[in-house]
This record gives structure tokens, C-alpha cells and sequence, in this order.
């Protein structure tokens, strides 16, 4: 596959911002006089062969464009891949070392900026570790993707879609839309006798809506009219749902059609490997929250939300108490990491 222009142009035109460095040399590159250089300065290399490679690996590992069209790159195409690399690495080692020579980066502003950074980075760096261990932690039985599969195919959203799903469940209805609750109490005494629905509205002049067969997912129906129709239990069934002052849902239900799901044992091996991705996700997610819970007692932790509604309302002194919008009580906090795939 060709390689075009355009393409890379996207691909590098902001900063890689993944320098492996340290402090020597003078330039905070970390590579300093090392092996043959891919980069120098003068006689000096600043990247050598194997910070390049590792450069290389950290560009294709964080950008999903990138990881697509690898491995299909001609030689050609990778060596311009590799120039585009090598040119922005070069650019952000010229800055560095400009910033070190002038003594920027010896000023009060600049160390504590460094140190805000480096403190995030070891953040980032210790949830990765503590991640990868709690996957490492993960255990499967023989038996248990399939058992898994069986019960979550049911209730899960991921398996509510081929190739999990072969046949939709739901219910069968058809809806007319009138603008008077008495046109409505009159349309569904006369839905509960007729056959051809279709045929009752174009003689009433009215608009009527063959849905199918109505799930969770039925897109462009209001919401409580779904799930009124859904609610269904005895069939066939009429009813009559008012989404505005002058608009009014007369449905008639006609059956209840169960959902049908593929063998576990016949799917393809890669939509098995998605089942088993989704089982070791719920596990790790509930192997996450157990042990920061038991870390979170060990270690006393505590938030203090008096201080924080204090500095909140420092800010917005503009704001009275009683406009503030409520929080949730059972909203989840924002996820801290997923596991490896």
C-alpha cells in the first residue's frame, strides 16, 4: 500500500512530545554519546539506533492510524516514515537544547513546571503498573467464557447485535398518531376489531407507523411509548400514550417475538476472543474496585467534601445554594484505567 504524502502530513504535523530522555550531555535527551546516531549534533549523538527504535514503538503503540497502516508501509514508505520521525525528534532536541543553553530551564518558573509534569507522569506510570498487575491477577476457568456468555447474552448491551444476536426479540406493533384524547379513546375501541390497521388509518386520515418489531434499541419512537409497548404482557393488546397536549400514541401490540443468539461453540474464534475480552473487562473491573476499596480503608482515606463546596462556592459566589444542580448519589466516579487487551 502506498504511503501518501497527505497521509503523513496528518500523521506528524504536532510534536511527538515521547523524548526518552535524561539530563547529560546538555540537552536532556538521555542518549548523549551513545552508538551510532540516527540524530547528532556536531560530532555529538543525540538518538541513537535503540532510543530510535524504542521512539518508533511508542508512535506506532499510541496512534490507531498509525498501528492500521504499518505493517502494509513499502520500504519506501517506511524510510520516509522514519525521516518524518527523525526530522520532529531533531526539532524538539534543538529546543531543548537552546532552553538548557539560555538557562531557561534552570528558572523557578520552569522546575516547577517540570516537577507538575513529572508528578503527573509518575501518576500515569503507577496506574499503568498497578493495572497491569490486577490483569495479571486474573483467572478463568475451563468453563467460565462460555457460562459467561450464556447469562450476559441476555442482559448485556455488547451481545444485544450480530453476530451474538441471530434473530432480534421484541414486540410486534403499530401505532396511529391523533391529536385529541377522545380521537384516541375512538381509534383504539376500533384497533381491537380490525385486522388491517393500515387500512383503518387511510380511511380516518390518519398517520400510521408499521414499527416491526419494537426492542430497546428501535430508534425514532418516543421513549415512553416504547416503553409502553414493551411493557406489554398480554397480546394481542391496544393502548393509548400522550407525548404532548395535542398528540396522542394509539399502538396495538400484536405478539412477543424472544430473542435467538448463536451457539457459543460455532462462533468464529475472533468474536469468541471479543466474549472473553468483555468477561475479563467485568472481572477486572470488579477485581478494581475490591482492592482499591481494601486500600482505601488500609490507608484511612478521606475526601473532604465540606472544603471542596467551600472552594466551589468561593468561585461562584454568583451562585445561591438552592440553584446549584444536585449530584447524584450513585454517580461513578471517572474510570481510573482499563486492562490490557
Amino acid at each position: 500500500m502506498k504511503m501518501s504524502h497527505v497521509l503523513l502530513t496528518m500523521l506528524f504535523a504536532a510534536p511527538l512530545l515521547l523524548l526518552v530522555g535524561c539530563n547529560k550531555g546538555g540537552c536532556g535527551c538521555g542518549s548523549c554519546g551513545k552508538g551510532e546516531g540516527v540524530i547528532k549534533f556536531g560530532k555529538e549523538t543525540v538518538v541513537d539506533a535503540d532510543e530510535f527504535d524504542k521512539t518508533i514503538k511508542a508512535v506506532v503503540s499510541a496512534n490507531p492510524m498509525v498501528q492500521q497502516f504499518y505493517p502494509s508501509f513499502s520500504q519506501k514508505d517506511l524510510a520516509t516514515f522514519y525521516q518524518q520521525i527523525a526530522q520532529n525528534l531533531s526539532k524538539e532536541y534543538l529546543m531543548m537544547r537552546w532552553i538548557n543553553d539560555e538557562k531557561i530551564s534552570s528558572t523557578p518558573e520552569y522546575q516547577k513546571r517540570r516537577e507538575e509534569i513529572v508528578k503527573a507522569l509518575e501518576r500515569d506510570l503507577a496506574v499503568r503498573a498497578f493495572n497491569e498487575k490486577l490483569v495479571e491477577l486474573i483467572t478463568l476457568g475451563e468453563n467460565e467464557p462460555k457460562e459467561f456468555y450464556e447469562t450476559a447474552k441476555l442482559v448485556r448491551q455488547e451481545f444485544q447485535q450480530p453476530p451474538f444476536m441471530t434473530q432480534a426479540g421484541g414486540v410486534k406493533a403499530d401505532i396511529i398518531t391523533v391529536t385529541t384524547s377522545a380521537a384516541a379513546e375512538g381509534i383504539k375501541s376500533k384497533l381491537a376489531a380490525v385486522a388491517d390497521i393500515k387500512k383503518l388509518a387511510t380511511a380516518e386520515k390518519l398517520k400510521h407507523q408499521d414499527l416491526g418489531f419494537v426492542t430497546a434499541r428501535t430508534p425514532n419512537i418516543d421513549e415512553a411509548v416504547k416503553a409502553t409497548i414493551l411493557g406489554a404482557t398480554k397480546f394481542p393488546t391496544t393502548g393509548i400514550v400522550k407525548v404532548a397536549d395535542n398528540k396522542f400514541i394509539v399502538f396495538k401490540a400484536h405478539k412477543k417475538q424472544e430473542p435467538v443468539f448463536a451457539d457459543y461453540d460455532k462462533l468464529d474464534e475472533r468474536v469468541k476472543d471479543y466474549a472473553l475480552q468483555v468477561l475479563r473487562k467485568e472481572k477486572f473491573d470488579k477485581l478494581l474496585n475490591e482492592k482499591l476499596e481494601e486500600l482505601s480503608k488500609k490507608y484511612n482515606v478521606a475526601i473532604n467534601n465540606d472544603l471542596l463546596d467551600q472552594k466551589a462556592a468561593a468561585e461562584r459566589p454568583e451562585q445561591k445554594a438552592e440553584e446549584k444542580a444536585a449530584t447524584p448519589a450513585d454517580a461513578a466516579p471517572a474510570p481510573i484505567a482499563q486492562p490490557a487487551a
